[in-house]
């Protein structure tokens, strides 16, 4: 966004955001109490160290932003801990709240020494001792004990005992905490830490900083005090830097994630996910009215839509039939219904049964009856076995759908199983592998019928290749047990036991189709392992014909003949 243009884009969320603007009006408004579920301040959330807890708990501490708020408020979403280590928008992982350590109880107090933490290697330990120890340690200490930190290999080094070490510096000597991070490697921590503690302090500081400075110092307050932070970058445009627009995109999302949302639209960082998250979370129907009046294309088209359905799904599933009724006909309203339906088959399948039964079109019908199947396998397999047996009828060629592009010159087509089918396949043949490939219609279907024996023989070699290697031993020869004999192999094949691969291909009871498939398994062998698979070539009963055209060919091309 332009400079020029920003000031007024701040002003304009600034008023969304105060406590009477009209859209947090909206947003709170229309929130229905049975959707909101409240997070717990007294819960801390993301990566936590457990040796911190416990010291707080002994101190009768709270560490985090979370527990600095008054009696009984509970926000709506999770404070969503950030980390303010500048690693790129493309793996922003789950980050520490920031530490805080209030004045220790008289009657405790660290018996710990530099040297002694120093010498701490589990940083879980290190955490909490830290945390005691520094309550009440002189800054000569705490700048003695980052001496010795940095001189540790930095696969030593732990990031949230950094930030715990200059969130406690911060309070009594910022200057001297930032000064000695210079050259570290972690000269941000600092002025993270020191916005935590006194944000005004550090802002007016960061007008005189590196310019990267400032988007540390605007992540911590963007993370705690979202609306300052909106005040704080439009009187100061130049403190735009991606991590501190990450910052009030996080704690937005705590206050305010409709504002968060437009915030992060604005500001082109699409790729965050916790405001859509908080708002799917406690109020679905604005989320869904958000995502549609603010289609994200590009790279990040599905990333919104995607992270509001898996959040739906797991926070308020109840909800998805309803709002799939509100969509008009489309893609999103297909993914809608589906995961609806699929809700409605874990908690109902007799009446997903009958909805799937009277589905608009022969797919829809089978993917849905795929669905209920796959639901019903563990507690009723033998309902299951008769739900996939209905599907062929449904579909017969249901497990190899061909999908064909046809172009001015010609075409081309891809094919698989339908939706839900291999789930279904997979719990089958989990339960009772024989009763799936017994259960397949024989009457009709042509090559399909053949390519449902092939679906469930692979999802049986996958799951047990030595069950379904001592079957395949027991049965007749002829072209479907060729078939069989070849899925075994390309099971082998994929566990690395190439020998093994081949010894069965060498079972193949065409021979015209036996000595071109060894031979090609051999030269993609000869690739992967050189000289295994030349000692296996010298003792090899393999026709004259096929071991002249295996050695012509590596001869020409393979590692193995150097």
């Amino acid at each position: 966004m332009a400079v020029a243009r920003f000031p007024l884009a701040i002003r304009g969320l600034l008023a969304r955001t105060g406590r009477h603007g009209a859209l947090a009006h909206r947003a709170k408004a229309s929130i229905r109490p049975r959707h909101v579920k409240a997070h717990d301040p007294t819960k801390p959330a993301g990566t936590r160290k457990s040796g911190w807890l416990a010291a707080c708990a002994v101190l009768g501490l709270a560490a985090g932003f979370a527990a600095r708020q008054p009696t009984g408020h509970k926000p709506a979403t999770d404070p969503s801990p950030l980390r303010h280590a500048a690693s790129g928008p493309s793996g922003v992982a789950a980050e520490p709240q920031a530490p805080s350590t209030p004045a220790s109880p008289a009657r405790l107090k660290s018996s710990d020494t530099v040297d002694s933490l120093l010498a701490v290697r589990d940083p879980q330990d290190l955490y909490a001792r830290l945390a005691l120890w520094q309550l009440d340690a002189p800054v000569a200490d705490l700048a003695a004990f980052w001496d010795g930190y940095l001189r540790l290999d930095k696969t030593q080094r732990d990031t949230e005992v950094i930030d715990l070490l200059f969130s406690q510096w911060t309070r009594t000597d910022p200057a001297g905490a930032i000064a000695a991070a210079k050259g570290s490697g972690h000269e941000g921590i600092p002025w993270w830490a020191w916005a935590i503690n006194d944000p005004t302090a550090a802002v007016a500081a960061a007008r005189s900083a590196p310019k990267e400075m400032a988007g540390f110092v605007m992540r911590a307050i963007g993370q705690f005090h979202p609306e300052m932070a909106l005040r704080v970058l439009e009187e100061n445009p130049g403190f735009d830097q991606w991590n501190g627009i990450e910052g009030i995109i996080r704690g937005l999302a705590r206050t305010d994630p409709l504002a968060a949302l437009d915030f992060q639209l604005a500001h082109d960082q699409v790729w965050d996910i916790k405001a859509i998250e908080a708002l799917a979370r406690d109020n679905p129907h604005l989320a869904l009215e958000w995502l549609r009046k603010h289609p994200i294309t590009g790279p990040m088209s599905d990333y919104h839509e995607g992270t509001f359905l898996r959040t739906l799904r797991r926070e308020n599933p109840e909800v998805l039939a309803e709002l799939a009724a509100s969509l008009p006909a489309g893609e999103m309203k297909r993914k809608f219904e589906k995961e609806a339906f699929d809700y409605l088959a874990e908690t109902n399948p007799d009446e997903a049964l009958k909805q799937a039964r009277t589905a608009t079109s022969p797919r829809l019908q089978a993917e849905r009856l795929a669905m209920v199947g796959a639901k019903l396998a563990g507690e009723d397999p033998q309902a299951a076995l008769a739900i996939y047996s209905e599907i062929f009828k449904v579909l017969p060629n249901a497990a190899n759908r061909m999908l064909w592009v046809q172009t001015p010159n010609g075409g081309s087509g891809s094919g698989g199983p339908i939706d839900g089918l291999q789930p279904l396949v997979d719990a089958l043949v989990a339960a009772d592998p024989l009763a799936a490939l017994t259960a397949i219609p024989e009457t009709d279907g042509g090559g399909d019928a053949s390519r449902r024996h092939e679906l469930v023989a692979e999802t049986w070699a996958r799951q047990d290749i030595d069950g379904f290697a001592g079957w395949v031993e027991a049965q007749p020869p002829g072209a479907q047990n060729d078939k069989y004999i070849s899925i075994a192999s390309h099971s082998f094949a994929q566990r690395g036991q190439y020998e093994d691969s081949i010894g069965w291909l060498m079972r193949i009871s065409d021979e015209a189709r036996r000595w071109p498939v060894v031979r090609n398994s051999f030269i993609d062998w000869s690739y992967l392992d050189p000289d295994a698979s030349r000692k296996w070539l010298e003792h090899a009963d393999l026709p004259e014909d096929t071991l002249n055209s295996i050695r012509s060919t590596i001869n020409r091309s393979s590692p193995s003949a150097e």
